[in-house]
């Protein structure tokens, strides 16, 4: 409880115990905040939702719209971007054309929430997309660094720590 925001990387493969299910319920209805990032496509999406409902067996994720608040707090965000892997999004050999999608059934970006009784967002989920790798491989390219880590990365991150900071 010491730590009020957590981000949790890859939670297309999560597993939690009814323990770790009971903690976590506990801290985000104590006003605890959960950003799960970088899954891509359906498998991962419905495992994650699956152990998401032993936290929340009675609330569902919600896709949240771009008039949110969260996306109207610091930097102004119009769209949900896609944040490749850095592999993707340079052009490199593995794909010259810089596709942005990890998966077929990966396309499209999804930001999901949970809210509490007084709509808090508690949980933002942003699926198809990773938004730590443009945080994390920002100066090992020009192009993805003003393309994802510029543009999408950094303001989503900096509207969110901000938002639920103050929340």
């Amino acid at each position: 409880m010491n730590y009020p925001f957590i981000y949790l990387v890859e939670p297309g493969s999560l597993y939690l115990d009814e323990r770790e299910a009971a903690a976590l319920r506990q801290h985000l209805l104590n006003g605890g905040f959960l950003w799960l990032d970088d899954f891509w496509g359906e498998r991962e999406w419905d495992n994650m939702e699956h152990e998401l409902k032993k936290v929340f067996p009675d609330r569902d994720f919600v896709e949240v719209q771009l008039d949110h608040p969260l996306y109207h707090c610091v930097f102004d965000i119009k769209s949900k971007g896609q944040v490749p892997a850095v592999e993707l999004g340079t052009g490199s050999q593995f794909d010259p054309e810089h596709r942005t999608w990890e998966r077929p059934d990966a396309t499209e970006v999804h930001h999901r929430a949970i809210f509490d009784d007084l709509g808090r967002l508690m949980v933002f989920a942003t699926h198809n997309t990773d938004s730590g790798d443009g945080w994390e491989w920002e100066g090992d390219n020009h192009y993805y660094f003003a393309e994802f880590s510029e543009k999408i990365a950094y303001p989503l991150a900096v509207n969110v720590i901000f938002y639920a900071m103050t929340h």
